[in-house]
């Protein structure tokens, strides 16, 4: 069991945190104190974390500069942890000042693909760029290739945080206020106080941009609405297979787009990223949301999508199981609570329902 000491991790984690928190959400590190005592404490907990959730899940994710610049001159955590810390940048001041703060050290920057342009005329090698976007639809591969020309990108950061509930929300209050943000827009601070486990390395990402158009490519934007998100859901529903086998297990591939989309085989999480993804790039929008509480806790995720205006429910999961038993599909565009009531923040009112029947004849 992993004791953390510091006041600073213990804020976010708690004492005894749980693998799943520690492995595949990753908070910003905040001070909570400025103290010799601290400093050591926080290194140390940072040591106890690597071994405990292996490098392959091991980061160091910092939102604010002024934070980062704390720690490096109070610890040797940029010595010892180098390869595992994350830094966000904004704007060009914010990475001028990098460049004095870590000069000469391959530190990973992520950026959000719409800041990518304001920045790209300062030229580093040893910043490696991690490009941040809510869906595929804002990055074509031309796109990350002519970017590619003169920057040194090397993995794709994708989608929204889930499991994001509203005890986060005196969080995600103080995150709004410090980085002068709406509260309205709550994926818009999750980007800048939270990273998921979303990264993929360039050719991974150019084999799920392919992969998603080779699902959606033949549907013309110009259908009806309605019938986009029916022909998708469908394919989805069909072509992945729930993964019971490894339902408990901490697999990455579950999780995010990989397992899906590649083995067929994934968890609510892969499903409900997957559907978000492949709507997108036929201009539908819909939002990840959850409830019944933590994975370890077994609460589950579910997409909510906006047809014509109006926001519905819809579970692929589920429907996805009922699917492969020979079942009709029945949490698809439905208004009200699902398994579980959301509990996430941006969450929006399903009022209504939508006859599918008449529509999606399987």
């Amino acid at each position: 069991m992993l004791r953390l000491e510091s006041k600073s991790l213990i804020e976010y984690y708690g004492i005894n945190p749980q693998n799943y928190d520690l492995g595949f959400i990753h908070y910003q590190v905040d001070l909570m104190e400025e103290t010799e005592e601290e400093y050591h404490l926080l290194e140390q907990d940072f040591y106890h974390i690597k071994e405990y959730v292996g490098e392959e899940k091991f980061k160091i994710y910092f939102s604010e500069l002024d934070t980062l610049e704390k720690i490096i001159q109070n610890t040797n955590v940029l010595e010892k942890f180098l390869n595992f810390i994350y830094i966000r940048i904004r704007n060009v001041d914010e990475l001028l000042k990098l460049n004095k703060i870590i000069p000469n050290k391959n530190i990973k920057i992520i950026i959000d693909a719409k800041n990518l342009q304001s920045i790209s005329e300062i030229k580093n090698e040893n910043y490696e760029i991690i490009l941040q976007i809510d869906t595929i639809s804002e990055l074509t591969i031309d796109e990350l290739n002519k970017s590619r020309t003169h920057l040194n990108i090397t993995q794709i950061l994708v989608g929204q945080i889930c499991y994001l509930s509203k005890k986060f929300l005196p969080f995600l209050e103080q995150m709004a206020k410090k980085f002068q943000l709406s509260l309205d827009n709550y994926l818009e601070i999750e980007k800048n106080v939270l990273i998921s486990n979303d990264f993929y390395s360039i050719s991974t990402y150019e084999k799920i941009f392919h992969t998603f158009h080779e699902l959606v490519g033949d549907i013309s934007l110009n259908d009806e609405e309605v019938e986009k998100f029916f022909e998708i859901y469908n394919r989805i529903a069909h072509k992945i297979f729930y993964n019971f086998e490894h339902l408990h297990d901490d697999l990455l591939e579950n999780q995010n787009l990989f397992g899906g989309l590649f083995h067929n085989t994934c968890v609510c999480e892969g499903y409900v990223k997957i559907l978000q993804q492949a709507l997108s790039l036929v201009h539908i929008e819909s939002i990840v949301v959850g409830g019944g509480g933590s994975k370890i806790e077994g609460g589950h995720l579910w997409n909510q999508v906006k047809i014509n205006g109006v926001w519905y429910n819809a579970d692929i999961t589920l429907d996805s199981i009922r699917i492969h038993n020979g079942e009709e599909i029945s949490s698809c565009l439905v208004s009200g609570d699902m398994v579980y009531k959301t509990e996430y923040p941006d969450a929006k009112k399903c009022e209504v329902s939508c006859d599918y029947k008449k529509i999606f004849k399987r």
